[in-house]
């Protein structure tokens, strides 16, 4: 039931953002155990860049009926390239939209994304090292150990995949390369042979 609700809520949100015609990518949790393992999560994490006229009409597509969004903090993300979020009534789900930030790192995770079918629905998807790579950045300054695990997991079901270059320069970029390599071992102990 859950991978089930979890799919119509990323169907919904996606239509919507394809018919306000904004280019997103998946991120987050849904992400990474897209390459993983599953696992419990309630939120869809999604990095948007949106005009504001888009932004505008996405909003105004979400039925109030179906969905809670101020329009407000949506304006507000948009001008601080921050986030703002709307929970899907129908199952209580929340979808974080975060802004696409300005930075060369965003600009390179977002364009290298991907089409991959998550839970039955094809979308646009962080590819394995950058959903690598934007979990160890998150959890820089909170330490979560749920991050890191993700993270473990993803390395060790694509290691024969998986760029190692590109991993290591961008982790040395983003501050994160002592806890890639940490990530790396671990997650070499885990791999199928």
């Amino acid at each position: 039931m859950e991978s089930e609700e979890q799919s119509q809520v990323i169907g919904r949100i996606v239509g919507l953002l394809d018919a306000a015609g904004i280019r997103y990518v998946l991120c987050g949790s849904l992400a990474s155990i897209s390459y993983s393992q599953p696992r419990a999560t309630y939120d869809v994490d999604l990095i948007i860049d949106p005009t504001l006229p888009q932004l505008n009409a996405l909003v105004a597509l979400m039925n109030p009926e179906e969905y809670y969004v101020s329009p407000e903090a949506a304006r507000a993300a948009y001008a601080e390239r921050s986030m703002f979020n709307a929970i899907d009534f129908l199952t209580g789900w929340k979808i974080d939209l975060m802004m696409l930030k300005p930075g060369l790192y965003d600009a390179q995770e977002f364009n290298r994304r991907i089409e991959r079918e998550v839970l039955g629905k094809r979308v646009s998807v962080l590819t394995p090292e950058d959903s690598m790579l934007s979990k160890l950045n998150w959890r820089k300054d909170s330490r979560s150990e749920r991050q890191y695990e993700d993270v473990v997991k993803v390395a060790a079901a694509q290691w024969a995949q998986l760029d190692l270059a590109y991993l290591r320069l961008w982790a040395a970029e983003l501050g994160v390369a002592g806890d890639l390599e940490q990530v790396l071992r671990d997650a070499d102990e885990l791999r199928p042979r």
